[in-house]
């Protein structure tokens, strides 16, 4: 028995977990075929996009689990932590049974100056109280924000080297 849901949300379909998960406990491991930014479609950043950065040209692609319908949130539950073999999504704080499972994509952002990526923003739809109204590179969000990701150990090296 699987330990999620797929549900309909106002931002499409989305992860609800079935069971309570405890702060730093492991959710998912990340998966789906890794594939060079030249391998990624063109046009970048359209609707259904279930692609993933995972390194400087470096993604992971749709993988038909449940990884592929895990929605952005301005204030997630849940982060990417990496190690050198795997990408781990982890709960950052308690996760109440029937809550929906959510990361802040622009934790993994950094097209910053490359063709094609610079301009990749997304229009945020989470509505929570921290919502920023797009989803852009790392680089843009608050100072205070990137420290706290950066404190819970959810951001990439090739983030922070950059």
């Amino acid at each position: 028995m699987s330990r999620f849901e797929i549900k309909d949300t106002s931002k499409g379909r989305g992860v609800f977990t079935k069971e309570p998960i405890a702060k730093g406990s492991l959710v998912i491991n990340w998966s789906g075929k890794i594939l060079n930014r030249d391998e990624l479609p063109r046009p970048y950043g359209k609707s259904q996009d279930l692609y993933t950065q995972i390194g400087d040209n470096k993604f992971t692609g749709p993988s038909g689990n449940f990884d592929d319908l895990i929605n952005h949130s301005c204030d997630p539950n849940c982060g990417m932590k990496f190690t050198t073999s795997e990408i781990n999504l982890v709960a950052i704080k308690d996760i109440g049974s029937g809550e929906e499972l959510t990361w802040d994509y622009a934790t993994t952002m950094n097209e910053a100056g490359i063709k094609d990526f610079d301009n990749l923003e997304i229009k945020c739809l989470c509505g929570s109280e921290r919502c920023r109204g797009i989803v852009k590179n790392f680089e843009i969000l608050p100072e205070e924000t990137k420290r706290e990701y950066i404190n819970l150990g959810i951001v990439p090296d090739y983030i922070l080297g950059s």
